[in-house]
């Protein structure tokens, strides 16, 4: 063999380079939307300029928006669901706790009532709706209401927290739970969610994508947060990322992954281990259940999912199915998995599942920030909220 021609046989360090950038590419690869569901652009045309009717409205101000003075923080995503928005307030909620006295309001989608709601002690999942429960489950010293005119809540929550809260200092911070698109409200800052697998940036609107909103209204986040991101992204990926996204100046970006601790018991809330060869049935009503699939696969070798649809209300010939399927599992040992969001609507049926006496384990999720980002993050919120106490706290 030649000596030129030698230099065209790649070295091991060569194969290694390439393996890692197609790593990269298959990780931050664009998504793209089923071929069939473009059949259905025509509806996407005419819920697309009702949106853009309504934005443009708003831009032209000749529909108000009302900001408060005291601090407001929305959260929220240009997709249907599915980006990780519960756990990201639920961990917003616990850091501004530290400093703040936090409040939450939310829609309450999926809810029974009508109006505004207080969460009370008594309060049920009909009353406030699934995700609003978990977040009142999680942080019961956190007055929460829902309510569709969020406008004239605030005002009403406020007052509601200061009669709980009576002997504290009140440095209340209002925290919007999925309010991107809650236009006559401008917030003091604006976090928009979107998951690393399924950018808001290669989506389209609905019904032939997921988005309920223009890509251009990113621009009025203030901080982008990329969800569900792998535990093995690495910086160059990011920074791929951050380039597709197309940042404004005065945005910050942030990327975090979901963490899955032991799952707990139904009944007494303890952790439970499991073994491997456990078998499982997985019960998930939630958007996308996908990572949470992924993740549970990595730690059992049989898993039966039996999904629902986002927000699903369980009813009594839904048990049985559960029933049916779990009576199915042929495993020595076998036990039934389903998400925080899901347990606290199946609570009412405590009773009949404690009759047909199942294992039930709810699967708890946590989000984490990569590149050690937590602080940056936080600061960036501090420094809003610094900015915008002044005088109103004193």
């Amino acid at each position: 063999m030649h000596a030129r021609e030698a230099l065209f046989i790649p070295s091991p360090a060569v194969f290694l380079y390439l393996a890692a950038r197609m790593n990269e590419e298959r990780t931050v690869q664009a998504y793209h939307v089923p071929w069939y569901r473009w059949l259905l652009w025509p509806l996407a045309v005419l819920y697309g300029l009702g949106v853009w009717l309504r934005n443009r409205l708003y831009d032209m101000g000749l529909l108000s928006a009302v900001q408060f003075d005291v601090p407001v923080i929305a959260v929220g995503n240009l997709a249907m669901g599915g980006t990780g928005k519960t756990p990201h307030v639920d961990w917003l909620v616990e850091m501004l706790k530290v400093h703040y006295e936090p409040v939450i309001l939310s829609r309450g989608y999926g809810r029974k009532s009508k109006g505004y709601v207080l969460a009370q002690p008594h309060t049920t999942v009909d009353d406030i709706g699934d995700e609003p429960m978990l977040l009142y489950l999680h942080h019961r010293e956190v007055p929460l209401a829902v309510a569709e005119q969020r406008v004239l809540a605030i005002p009403q929550l406020l007052m509601d927290a200061a009669e709980q809260k009576a002997f504290s200092d009140h440095r209340f911070v209002v925290v919007l739970d999925d309010a991107f698109q809650h236009r006559s409200l401008k917030p003091g800052i604006s976090i928009l969610l979107t998951t690393c697998n399924q950018l808001y940036v290669d989506d389209r609107l609905f019904p032939v994508g997921y988005l309920r909103d223009w890509k251009t209204s990113a621009r009025r986040a203030d901080i982008v947060i990329v969800t569900k991101c792998p535990d093995d992204l690495t910086p160059a990926q990011a920074q791929h990322i951050r380039q597709r996204i197309h940042l404004l100046p005065h945005q910050q970006i942030f990327f975090t992954g979901l963490q899955y601790a032991h799952p707990y018991d139904f009944f007494t809330g303890q952790p439970v281990e499991l073994d491997k060869d456990t078998e499982i049935l997985l019960i998930a009503g939630i958007a996308r259940p996908e990572a949470l699939l992924q993740a549970l696969s990595k730690q059992f070798t049989r898993i039966h999912p039996l999904f629902f649809r986002d927000h699903h209300v369980y009813r009594e010939n839904d048990i049985r199915r559960i029933d049916a399927a779990f009576q199915q599992l042929t495993g020595a040992r076998k036990a039934i998995i389903t998400t925080e969001k899901d347990a606290v609507k199946l609570w009412k049926f405590q009773d009949d599942i404690q009759q047909r006496r199942w294992q039930l384990l709810v699967q708890p999720v946590k989000i984490y920030f990569l590149f050690d980002q937590q602080q940056a993050c936080m600061q960036y919120i501090g420094q809003y909220l610094s900015h915008a106490s002044a005088g109103f706290f004193d």
